[in-house]
């Protein structure tokens, strides 16, 4: 997350939605002195400061949980599967380090990417487990208790033709995200990443992550 207390806007940084590259970007407009990065503790367990859904927001800063509902809020959303993929390359660097290499064959990688996705549990996604903290549901980090607190949302997939949308928060900040460099975080794979799960793995993805396909208005 980040906070401009000077403008009035808060941006939330969604795991695996080019969260990185967005915040190298506006890092010039924050006014918090990157306080919301790396981790801290809340009632005895570690927390991610930069991933952190709105219900834990709550609980570690009520104030500037409060300030969502005064200052203009935006972030970005990603396809659900795409994410996931994703999501499972961040938390399992050294497997993705050795099939990008070519020292993992294609199936071993998405054997165990599937593996993965067969025992998402949604018990585990809610913040509170820091292994599954880029898993978190799009929902939580900008939904709770079915009110929406972001004003722009924009799809990843769709960033160049809506980052206009972004001037309703600050008149700076499409020209700030014209993301035209490689994405500081970003993870190539050789095939397209809905079909490295089979049937199973893309049903358990399905149920877990059903508030997101509707929300943000994704078809699988």
């Amino acid at each position: 997350m980040l906070i401009n207390d000077h403008d009035g806007w808060v941006f939330i940084h969604n795991p695996k939605c080019a969260g990185t590259t967005v915040r190298q970007s506006l890092m010039q407009y924050e006014t918090r002195n990157d306080y919301y990065w790396l981790f801290d503790m809340l009632d005895g367990r570690q927390i991610d400061k930069a991933h952190l859904p709105l219900a834990l927001l709550k609980r570690y800063a009520p104030s500037d949980f409060a300030l969502l509902s005064d200052y203009r809020v935006f972030g970005f959303v990603r396809d659900p599967v795409t994410r996931m993929v994703s999501s499972y390359n961040e938390s399992h660097p050294r497997i993705y380090q050795k099939f990008s290499q070519g020292r993992l064959s294609l199936d071993d990688y998405r054997q165990g990417l599937n593996q993965f996705c067969y025992g998402l549990e949604a018990q585990a996604l809610k913040g509170w487990d820091f292994d599954y903290r880029h898993c978190i549901p799009q929902r939580d980090m900008f939904y709770l208790r079915g009110k929406c607190y972001a004003d722009v949302l924009i799809k990843m997939e769709s960033l160049e033709r809506q980052v206009n949308k972004l001037a309703a928060i600050d008149h700076r900040l499409p020209a700030a995200l014209v993301l035209k460099n490689k994405r500081a975080n970003s993870k190539t794979l050789p095939v397209a990443h809905n079909e490295l799960l089979d049937q199973k793995a893309l049903a358990s993805v399905k149920a877990i992550y059903h508030d997101d396909f509707v929300l943000f208005d994704y078809v699988h």
